[in-house]
């Protein structure tokens, strides 16, 4: 994404031309074909193509020319609604291609083209029926004024600074949240059609998703900031009593300069949480522990609803920042966050990694003693283990901690263990293999006489303990896979709230680390093994299984799909919790409901839709990081993908041209997703069709591949009559780096 705040209007010239379309679906029964035409609007003006009788028509229609700027490009996107034509009735949706030239624009910019005409073929997709063929057109975009970096502030999912640019200032967090009425929660829902509804849904949202980041380029400009890197958008969608949804979006304001020799790095801090994953060697001093805050919130309708969530987060991300102050730290890194609500109760969860940065005098600032202040930072070459030096003094902390010199430097001191939400060191300082680690507990809170009010009080009380058992199964559970390792990175949490129930997920990435100074005969310092985690160490197989069984179900073994969902299963009498006096009968209705299920399972669709919700939440796990990665429940991405989303090993030699997001919509009306085949079937169709519309947005930017493809939010609902998902998809279009 590309917002101008230079104050004046950028001129743009758009000629849009229907060229054809195929494949699509017979929308006449009479005549066993369609009578197809296409509108093209854009902001409040629209036009329309000639009605051609075909399931493969072809337009080739006189050009639509739009006069427009940057910013409204940043406010609207280009949109084709498909269209059967009817003669004495309204006519018929096919389907819909919407195209973010904002995106175009900005691959132009970083092209320095001034024009640029492409031919595009994108999917026709419909919230209801999925991918109803292909709509090629010519769009031809002219940029009318030059323009610079100086006159924009750019996004990107990634956090590492483009090579062209040079990072001169960390200005620190910056991010908002807007609340709006959910449009499937309005009277008018009542009366409008699914499609209708689904379509105004996602329309609100993706405005939402727009004015968000213009809001965020706003403020990074006061900040002299021309650059936001770690950008994550979500949405939450609360239902009853508020019936709002709340999108939330932050990432870390950067102030950067063409690169070129001679560019210092400033060691200033204007808010000193950032989500970056890593921080610069020059200024670092070293790392203190994991940081986290959870809080559960009571849903109302009132009137300063919008003050009382963001108060919320500000209370949660000024509380680990002081437990990173009170470890010697100044800075949290890596920080993420994530929200579970369930019938009025909101779950707020929010990590990071404390580590000290900066200079020498702001040690004067801390609230406790910093380790070895007085010593003079590593020279830049020798500090590429500087993060990984323990901060602080070990008296000044309420844990046992073991120092050692840096095996690496020799210059200071480290743990024998890290525990970080920080990425995978470098190469260099690991020792051996990498390996995912990932730890699930669900925990029942209340029965269903309890209130709302009583949830959010059980949740409270429990969480700090919950929080405790989690981390202690996740080095467990690593102490088990590799004895050796010393360092879990890229932890990220996951948490689901239902029906009373807590599920809880932590995934990370166990390496080794050279700089620690560790005998090869033993590991880190881990607490002793938990009784209940010796049925997780050697039966990945029994924890996970496929969750996307589509090849299986049409006997193809040997094709690979392209994108499938690994499940993270969970025990159904962990969940259900029955006494004693019905285990008996639990089983036996077990029995016979794999057996025959001929009706509707509230409970059993509820487990199934509860297990893939979290899998999908966990998020995209990345093939070429870790050695067993294909063991670990998430989304994973198979090897006819390899060429168009990338790793982060393969993107290294790429560029990156903009920062692409969208927001998919599916709902199934039929009443046939009732056991967990037809789940999988639907949720796989899903994940399919996300692929489609990546493609197209690669055809539109004329890009080569998607680095840093995610899913940060994911909403899965089934009932007896419908299931829908909601998936938020977001990624950096890049191209393979021309070399001079």
């Amino acid at each position: 994404m590309l917002i101008p705040i230079c104050g004046e209007r950028l001129p743009v010239k758009l000629s849009v031309r229907v060229v054809s379309a195929r494949g699509l679906p017979v929308m006449n029964k009479g005549i066993n074909n369609t009578e197809a035409f296409v509108e093209v609007r854009y902001k409040d003006e629209n036009s329309k193509t000639d009605v051609v009788t075909s399931l493969d028509p072809t337009w080739n229609s006189d050009p639509v020319v739009f006069e427009t700027d940057e910013r409204e490009l940043c406010e609207d996107t280009l949109e084709f609604r498909v269209m059967d034509h009817d003669t004495y009735s309204a006519n018929d949706a096919i389907g819909r291609v919407e195209v973010d030239v904002n995106n175009v624009a900005e691959a132009m910019r970083m092209r320095k083209e001034e024009e640029r005409e492409e031919q595009i073929v994108m999917p026709i997709w419909d919230t209801i029926h999925g991918i109803r063929g292909q709509l090629m057109f010519s769009l031809k975009v002219t940029l009318m004024v030059p323009a610079d970096y100086t006159y924009y502030v750019q996004f990107y999912s990634s956090d590492k600074i483009p090579p062209e640019f040079a990072l001169c200032e960390i200005v620190g967090l910056v991010g908002t949240m807007r609340y709006e009425k959910d449009p499937e929660q309005q009277w008018i829902d009542r009366i409008r059609t699914p499609r209708a509804s689904n379509d105004a849904r996602q329309t609100e949202m993706r405005a939402e998703m727009r004015l968000a980041a213009i809001e965020i380029a706003e403020k990074a400009h006061k900040a002299d900031a021309q650059m936001v890197i770690g950008y994550r958008e979500m949405i939450d969608i609360e239902g009853a009593p508020t019936n709002n949804f709340c999108l939330r979006a932050y990432g870390t304001a950067v102030v950067v300069l063409p690169t070129r020799a001679g560019i210092l790095l400033s060691p200033r801090l204007s808010f000193p949480i950032i989500s970056m994953g890593w921080l610069p060697s020059e200024w670092t001093w070293g790392s203190g522990p994991l940081v986290s805050s959870r809080t559960a919130l009571i849903l109302e309708e009132v009137d300063n609803l919008d003050a009382l969530r963001k108060r919320a987060w500000t209370d949660l991300r000024h509380e680990i920042f002081q437990q990173a102050q009170s470890m010697g730290c100044n800075i949290v890194y890596g920080y993420r966050e994530e929200l579970a609500i369930h019938e009025g109760i909101a779950l707020l969860s929010c990590f990071g990694s404390a580590a000290r940065f900066g200079p020498v005098e702001e040690v004067e600032k801390m609230d406790c003693d910093v380790y070895n202040h007085n010593k003079p930072h590593p020279d830049t070459s020798s500090s590429v283990c500087a993060l990984y030096h323990a901060a602080v003094d070990p008296s000044c902390v309420p844990f046992d901690v073991k120092l050692h010199p840096c095996n690496w430097c020799k210059n200071e001191l480290c743990g024998d263990l890290v525990l970080s939400t920080g990425e995978v060191p470098d190469a260099s300082l690991i020792i051996g293999a990498k390996n995912y680690i990932q730890v699930s507990m669900a925990k029942k809170l209340i029965t269903e006489e309890d209130d709302a009010e009583d949830l959010a009080t059980r949740l409270n009380t429990v969480l700090p303990s919950i929080d405790k058992d989690l981390f202690n199964l996740l080095l467990t559970e690593g102490r088990a896979v590799n004895a050796q390792g010393n360092g879990f990175f890229e932890v990220r949490s996951t948490t689901i709230l239902t029906d009373g129930i807590l599920v809880c997920a932590l995934t990370g990435i166990l390496a080794r680390l050279a700089c620690f100074q560790k005998e090869d005969s033993s590991g880190p310092s881990l607490p002793p093994v938990l009784s209940f985690s010796s049925l997780q160490r050697h039966n990945d197989s029994r924890r996970f299984s496929w969750g996307t069984v589509r090849e299986a179900m049409r006997m193809r073994p040997n094709q690979t799909p392209a994108i499938t969902l690994k499940i993270l299963h969970l025990k159904r009498g962990v969940m259900n919790s029955p006494d004693e006096g019905n285990r008996k009968t639990s089983k036996l209705n077990s029995l016979v409901g794999r057996i025959r299920r001929p009706k509707f399972d509230k409970d059993y669709i509820s487990h199934c839709v509860l297990e893939r919700l979290l899998s999908a939440c966990i998020g995209v796990i990345e093939s070429g990081v870790a050695t067993n990665a294909a063991n670990m429940a998430g989304v994973h991405l198979g090897m006819p993908l390899i060429s168009l989303v990338l790793n982060r090993e393969q993107a290294a030699d790429h560029t990156i041209l903009g920062r692409w997001r969208q927001i998919y919509i599916k709902e199934d009306n039929s009443g046939n997703v009732r056991d967990s085949a037809a789940t999988d079937a639907f949720l796989s169709t899903a994940l399919d069709e996300c692929l489609a519309m990546a493609r197209g947005a690669l055809s539109a930017s004329s890009a080569s591949a998607l680095t840093n493809f995610s899913l940060p939010s994911a909403h899965f609902t089934a009932n007896k009559d419908q299931a829908q998902i909601i998936l938020v998809l977001a990624g950096d279009l890049c191209r393979p780096t021309v070399k001079s």
